[in-house]
């Protein structure tokens, strides 16, 4: 089978739609099987690359196939760093592909009864009908009419950051309290919800604004390509610095306070502004001329304190409480500015090497080496939720694999662990 085959015959129901079980869970030709039967990551990189491309083969399913494809290729090793099925990455990088299929087969399964519950209200006969309207994306609706590359932009970036949710998040329970209290909120699915919503709703316009450049190139793209040269874009490594630099910039201006410039002393300066009013055409001339008119600094502290306004609001809104989880207080601004920065796949794989330190006894000098100039906060926290019984607990590996460092020093590199784990470590306040 290739890429480009066409939609395959898949088993039909006895109402004439198809059945969605049967195309995932069959025990000889089923999507979830044929996955679990891959014995290296090349492999399983491959026949997960075929299922994408069969499931979703209309035309409007171009921006969901890519996002499936872009989430596939962050969960996937290089092949250059091939794995092998005994090998404990390789096992966790299968399930969380497989648990990726069965989301895809839940919400395909509500579909097709929504489907037929439409059909019986209409009366009309269901057993000849073709199969439920082509598969949407859960976060936007793709529409009919031309998108801009602006709109595309959008379900980039938001993409990015359920990425990398979905590293931090995968194989925890939602409902757990392992602590007794809620999940932190960066490993929450309703905050990670949130949070995208938020981006979307306030983030967008402004960071766009700084993309200019980026966005502008793809925008001359067929609306068809403008979501892969997106993509693609914000991946590439060579706009990395820019994107980082681009992407700080909004979020200060979002969510912190600004301060109002200096009053500028009067009316001589209206004589020099003039001055320099006169020639601003002559490229000639090259003037410093940082320090504001009195009629330039009122206009800037109109916006400085407009934007002040809209900051305290849209920060109010992401560190709302809410029973679900643990909200964000104001010391994780920079946690959160620098999620978007934050590779999925590396935030991935830390996690899944901690994980297999903890399976193997959580030997502290191992691990002690392996967190050496590594920046494994995040990646450590979901380690534990995702194991609490090896993790936490008067038993659990996280105090004495900890142990090495003082707490001064611990609280400082493993600023999410010491916060929401400080107690079970014995942090003292």
């Amino acid at each position: 089978m290739t890429q480009e085959d066409q939609k395959p015959s898949w088993p039909q129901t006895p109402e004439g739609v198809t059945d969605w079980e049967a195309v995932f869970e069959a025990p000889d030709t089923g999507l979830i099987p044929m996955v679990e039967k891959a014995t290296t990551s090349p492999a399983l990189r491959e026949i997960t690359t075929v299922i994408i491309f069969s499931l979703f083969t209309r035309d409007s399913d171009a921006v969901i196939k890519v996002k499936y494809a872009s989430i596939l290729e962050d969960i996937l090793p290089e092949d250059s760093e091939p794995l092998k099925s005994k090998d404990h990455g390789f096992i966790q990088i299968q399930s969380d592909i497989v648990e990726l299929l069965i989301r895809i087969k839940k919400h395909r399964l509500e579909k097709i009864v929504e489907y037929l519950a439409k059909k019986k209200t209409e009366g009309i006969e269901a057993t000849k009908s073709t199969a439920p309207e082509p598969e949407k994306d859960l976060r936007t609706e793709v529409k009919q009419t031309e998108r801009t590359a602006e709109e595309f932009f959008s379900d980039v970036v938001c993409e990015m950051f359920e990425s990398r949710f979905t590293a931090l998040q995968t194989g925890i329970d939602q409902d757990s309290k392992p602590v007794g209290e809620p999940l932190p909120y960066l490993l929450s699915a309703a905050f990670a919800e949130r949070f995208i919503k938020i981006v979307k709703t306030h983030f967008i316009e402004v960071f766009a604004e700084e993309m200019r450049p980026i966005i502008s190139r793809c925008a001359i793209q067929a609306e068809d390509k403008r979501f892969a040269a997106l993509s693609e874009a914000m991946r590439d490594t060579k706009n990395q610095a820019y994107i980082k630099e681009s992407w700080i910039s909004t979020w200060r201006r979002m969510t912190a306070q600004q301060e109002i410039p200096k009053e500028p002393e009067g009316a001589s300066k209206g004589v020099i502004s003039s001055f320099f009013e006169a020639f601003k055409d002559d490229d000639e001339l090259d003037f410093d001329d940082d320090e504001l008119t009195p009629e330039e600094w009122g206009f800037e502290v109109e916006r400085i304190q407009k934007d002040n306004v809209r900051s305290r609001k849209v920060w109010e809104v992401i560190t709302k409480p809410s029973p679900a989880y643990e909200a964000p207080t104001d010391e994780d601004s920079e946690i959160l500015r620098e999620l978007l920065t934050r590779g999925s796949q590396g935030i991935l794989k830390e996690k899944n090497a901690i994980l297999q330190m903890a399976k193997q006894g959580g030997d502290k000098s191992a691990f002690e080496k392996y967190q050496l100039n590594k920046d494994i906060d995040m990646a450590l926290l979901a380690a534990c939720y995702t194991e609490p019984k090896l993790f936490l607990g008067d038993k659990g590996l996280l105090k004495p694999m900890l142990s090495f460092m003082l707490q001064d020093e611990l609280e400082e590199r493993y600023e999410l662990v010491s916060f929401f784990l400080g107690d079970l470590l014995g942090l003292e306040d």
